[in-house]
């Protein structure tokens, strides 16, 4: 019962951000956010259950900052939303690739996994808010990657679906960078 009522409190909190982010989008006031800091930030938070199921995680962030500008604990909660699916699909002993590159224009996270991967209906697609990826899972609402996608969506950027090098699924969050005056 208890697991039910988390389970529960977890979706209704994923159905107010996609109300708030409807509602609002970046109407909030927006920063000049580090992706950088915060990528490296949010894979040491994943750090001990990535170690629990022994997955070999490789972080590659750029020694300099990579701002963008938007709302921090949106940007993190799309993070964490990435990184959250990886690490249910990623098998134990697996493994996670968490990649920040950045051009002129703009700024790629890229969160790939050696998981079951995706249908190939699905392969090099944009998400969709309520898309399903054919990944459903026991205790999950599937509204994470939707969530993820229109967070990118209100930050001028796109979230992307394609097959990692390993077979398994590969998300590619861009976003319009920061450039500095």
């Amino acid at each position: 019962m208890s697991e039910s009522a988390h389970r529960l409190g977890h979706t209704v909190e994923q159905l107010l951000t996609l109300a708030r982010l409807d509602r609002e989008g970046l109407r909030q006031v927006a920063e000049i956010v580090n992706l950088a800091e915060l990528v490296c930030d949010m894979v040491a938070f994943h750090q001990p259950a990535l170690q629990d199921r022994r997955i070999e995680c490789h972080l590659a962030v750029p020694d300099a900052p990579v701002s963008v500008t938007g709302l921090p604990r949106l940007l993190e909660q799309v993070v964490a939303n990435l990184l959250d699916n990886a690490l249910h699909f990623t098998p134990d002993g697996g493994r996670i690739a968490v990649t920040l590159a950045s051009t002129v224009d703009s700024v790629t996270l890229t969160v790939a996994d050696s998981g079951p991967g995706l249908p190939e209906t699905l392969r090099n697609a944009p998400v969709d808010r309520f898309g399903d990826l054919g990944q459903r899972r026991v205790g999950g609402t599937g509204l994470g990657l939707s969530i993820a996608a229109d967070i990118a969506r209100v930050h001028g950027g796109a979230l992307t679906a394609r097959t990692s090098e390993w077979g398994g699924a590969q998300f590619d969050l861009t976003l319009p960078i920061q450039r500095s005056n």
